[in-house]
C-alpha cells in the first residue's frame, strides 16, 4: 500500500494524476510530494515527487510542458535529457553519503527518474522514461526494485534523519535474546519516521496544525524537521519556530542545523528568517511574546514586574 506524504510539489495539478495512478499501482512504499529539496553547487532542487519503495526503488518524477513544435523538438528533448539527469545525479549524489546505501564502490538502491507530460506521447529514442496520463504503470514496470536490507537505511537517508541515530554501537552484543540485542534492534529503528511522523512534519495544511503525542514520541523532531524543510523550500519566509521550555532552545538549534544540513548543502539555516525564539523571551533573549509586543509597540511585561504591582 502507498503512503502519501503531501509537502508542497512545484507543480500540484500536474502531480495529482501521479497520486491516483500510483495508488491504484500493487506496490508498497512512500510518496512524497514536493520533497526532498536538495542541495547542487548551483541551487536546490526541489522534486515534485518521489516514490520510494522496494519494487520500485527510488522514483523521482518530473513535470514536463505539452510537446513542442517538431522543429524544436530537438532541443526539447535536450532540455529533457538536462533536467532528468541534475535530478538523477542530484539523488545519487545525496544517496551516495551513506555508507549503508553503498555496495562496494557503487550505489545499492537504483535511482529512476520519469518525465511526466500532460498527454500521452510516444516514447523518443535514447531510453528516456516518460509517461503520460494512462502510461504511468507501464513506465513504473521498467523501474528496478532495491533489496529489504537496504529499505531502513534509504529511507532515514531521505527523511533528513540519520544524524538522531544513538551513537553507541553496542558491538558487544552476542545472544539475539539479549536485553542488549532488543536495545540494539530499537534503536536501528530510531532513524526511521513511521507514517504519522513523516505527514505530521511534512504535511502543511491550510490554517492551524496541531500535533499531539505522548513523551518520546518525535514531537520534537517532527516540529524540526517541518521548520529545516519550510525554511528549504521558502528560504524567502519569515519562520518563527518556538517553545516554552528553555531547556529546549540549543537542542531544537542544533536539529534544525542537522535537519537542513542533511540535503547536502553546506550552508548553514539563516537564523534570521528562520528564527529560534522562546515563547515569552527574557531580559538577554528575545522570545515570541517579546518581539511581538515590540512590534506593536506595547510595554513588554515580565513575571518579575508583576509580582512588584500585583504582590
Amino acid at each position: 500500500m502507498i503512503d502519501v506524504v503531501h509537502g508542497q510539489p512545484l507543480t500540484p495539478g500536474a502531480i495529482s494524476s501521479v497520486v491516483s495512478q500510483i495508488k491504484e499501482h500493487p506496490i508498497d512504499g512512500t510518496l512524497y510530494l514536493g520533497y526532498p529539496v536538495l542541495s547542487t553547487v548551483e541551487e536546490n532542487l526541489i522534486l515534485d515527487a518521489l516514490l520510494v519503495s522496494k519494487q520500485r526503488g527510488v522514483v523521482a518524477f518530473a513535470s514536463e510542458a505539452e510537446m513542442p513544435p517538431v522543429d524544436e523538438a530537438e532541443t526539447f528533448w535536450a532540455e529533457v535529457d538536462e533536467r532528468q539527469d541534475k535530478l538523477f545525479f542530484a539523488l545519487q549524489t545525496h544517496l551516495s553519503r551513506f555508507s549503508t546505501l553503498r555496495h562496494g564502490r557503487e550505489l545499492a538502491v537504483p535511482v529512476q527518474v520519469i518525465s511526466l507530460f500532460p498527454e500521452d506521447i510516444p516514447s523518443p529514442p535514447g531510453g528516456r522514461l516518460i509517461a503520460g496520463p494512462t502510461t504511468l504503470s507501464s513506465a513504473l514496470g521498467s523501474c528496478l526494485g532495491v533489496e529489504q536490507k537496504y529499505m531502513a537505511a534509504l529511507n532515514a537517508a531521505l527523511e533528513s534523519v540519520t544524524t538522531i541515530k544513538p551513537s553507541k554501537k553496542r558491538e558487544n552484543v552476542v545472544r539475539s535474546n539479549s536485553r542488549g540485542a532488543v536495545l540494539k534492534h530499537i534503536e536501528k529503528q530510531i532513524a526511521n519516521l513511521d507514517k504519522y511522523q513523516k505527514k505530521a512534519a511534512l504535511e502543511c495544511p491550510e490554517g492551524p496544525q496541531r500535533i499531539r503525542g505522548l513523551a518520546g514520541s518525535g514531537k520534537t523532531i517532527a516540529l524540526a524537521l517541518k521548520a529545516a524543510y519550510l525554511h528549504a523550500r521558502h528560504p524567502d519566509w519569515n519562520i518563527a519556530l518556538t517553545f516554552y521550555s528553555r531547556a529546549l532552545y540549543q537542542q531544537l538549534r542544533q536539529l534544525v542545523d542537522r535537519f537542513f544540513r542533511d540535503k547536502g548543502t553546506t550552508d548553514e539555516p539563516n537564523f534570521e528568517k528562520l528564527q529560534i525564539l522562546h515563547s515569552w523571551g527574557g531580559p538577554n533573549s528575545p522570545g515570541a511574546y517579546s518581539v511581538m509586543g515590540a512590534a506593536a509597540l506595547c510595554p513588554v511585561r515580565d513575571f518579575g514586574y508583576a509580582k512588584s504591582v500585583f504582590g
